[in-house]
């Protein structure tokens, strides 16, 4: 029994032109303008977040309030 699929539905970015070509070249079906929009995105599951150290511990408390699964 192997591992259910994944779908890379969203890559968050305040530099909204960098986080569409990264999502085109890497295969995310859209773009997003913060995590925030991520947290907000009911088709959104699980969330892997990379950022500077300092900031993983507020977005991932939010993430799991909003009902994500954080990597």
């Amino acid at each position: 029994m192997g591992l259910p699929p994944v779908r890379p539905a969203a890559i968050a970015d305040a530099n909204v032109a960098l986080g569409e070509d990264a999502a085109r070249r890497y295969g995310f079906e859209k773009a997003l303008p913060s995590w925030e929009a991520v947290a907000e995105d009911p088709a959104i599951g699980a969330v892997s977040i990379i950022v500077g150290n300092a900031l993983h511990r507020p977005i991932a408390e939010a993430l799991v309030a909003a009902g994500k699964h954080v990597l």
